[in-house]
C-alpha cells in the first residue's frame, strides 16, 4: 500500500477520452454471428436457466470478447462494445442476447440476497439513504464505488431523459496520488475531474468494469414520462477465469481469494436465481 502501482490501469480521465482502445464497434459480421446465436437459441428452445456458452456459439465474435477480457485485466480495467441495435430485438431477445454474450465473459453470480444474477438497473423509486436503498433502483446521483465480483457488466437498453452519466475513475490513479497527498484524501481523488471520466450512454451500449483497478459513478437522472422510454440498464457481476489472486483482507466478499474462481456476489437466501429484478418503476 506504499508503493506506487504503473501499468495501464493507472489512467487519468483526459487520458482515457483521448483513446479508442477501450471501445469496439461491432462489425456487421460479428452482429451477424450474434443474431445467428440468438436464433439458434430461440430455436432450440433454450432460455435463460438453461442457455450455456456452447449454446450461444460466437467463433470469431468470441476472440473480440476474450480480447476484451484480458483488456479489463491487463489493460486499462474498461471496456466498451457498441452497435448493437436494441430496436431490432424484443426486450425478451435483448435478455438472452445479453445473456448470451455474458456467458462468453465469465460466470454470473448473486447480486443480492435474492439471487438475481441478471439484474434490472431502473428507478423504481428507492432512496438509496434508506437501510435497504440500493443504487440501482433509485434515480439518485452514485458516488464512486465497486461492486462485489471481479467485473461489472452493464448492457444499456434505454437512456434517461436528463443525466444518468457514467462517471469512471481509475483506483490505482486514486491510490497512487493519495500517497503522494495524503492518505485522509480517499475519495475526495476520485472526485477530482482530472482523474475520471463522464460520458454518456447509447442504446446497445455493453460497460465492462474490472472492480479491482476501477471506480464507478452515476449522476442524478430525469425518465421520460412514457414507460417504454424510461432508463432501463441489464446489469451481470460477473467472475471471470483470467481473475487475480486477491488479498486475504477482501475474504468478506470473496471468500476465495485464488485467481480463476468463481467468486465473489452474495449468497442467495433461497438458493434461486432470477432474471429479472422485482419492482414497478415509479409513475
Amino acid at each position: 500500500m506504499r508503493t506506487i502501482i504503473e501499468g495501464p490501469a493507472a489512467w487519468r480521465g483526459a487520458e482515457l477520452a483521448a483513446s479508442r482502445d477501450w471501445i469496439h464497434e461491432f462489425s456487421g459480421e460479428e452482429i451477424a454471428e450474434i443474431e445467428e446465436a440468438l436464433r439458434s437459441a430461440r430455436a432450440r428452445g433454450k432460455t435463460l436457466e438453461t442457455l450455456t456458452r456452447d449454446d450461444f456459439p460466437l467463433p470469431k465474435t468470441a476472440k473480440r470478447i476474450a480480447f476484451a477480457r484480458d483488456f479489463l485485466e491487463e489493460g486499462k480495467g474498461i471496456y466498451q462494445f457498441r452497435g448493437i441495435k436494441i430496436d431490432a430485438y424484443s426486450k425478451d431477445d435483448l435478455r438472452l442476447l445479453y445473456w448470451g454474450l455474458g456467458r462468453h465473459i465469465g460466470t454470473a453470480v448473486s447480486q443480492s440476497k435474492d439471487g438475481d444474477i441478471l439484474g434490472d438497473v431502473r428507478n423504481v423509486g428507492v432512496d438509496i439513504h434508506s437501510p435497504q436503498g440500493r443504487g440501482y433502483k433509485s434515480n439518485q446521483r452514485l458516488n464512486f464505488h465497486t461492486d462485489s465480483a471481479d467485473v461489472v457488466g452493464l448492457f444499456v437498453l434505454c437512456v434517461a431523459k436528463t443525466g444518468g452519466l457514467s462517471k469512471v475513475a481509475s483506483s490505482v490513479s486514486a491510490h497512487n496520488e493519495i500517497l503522494r497527498r495524503r492518505p485522509d484524501l480517499l475519495d475526495a481523488i476520485t472526485n477530482d475531474e482530472g482523474f475520471h471520466i463522464t460520458y454518456a450512454f447509447k442504446p446497445g451500449d455493453v460497460q465492462l468494469l474490472n472492480n479491482h483497478v476501477c471506480f464507478h459513478a452515476r449522476t442524478a437522472f430525469e425518465d421520460y414520462p412514457e414507460r417504454e422510454r424510461r432508463r432501463h440498464l441489464l446489469r451481470m457481476w460477473l467472475s471471470v477465469p483470467n481473475s487475480r489472486p486477491l488479498s486475504r483482507a477482501m475474504g468478506t466478499i470473496y471468500q476465495d481469494q485464488r485467481p480463476g474462481v468463481v467468486r465473489g456476489g452474495f449468497p442467495s437466501r433461497s438458493g434461486r436465481h432470477i432474471y429479472e429484478s422485482t419492482g414497478e418503476m415509479v409513475d
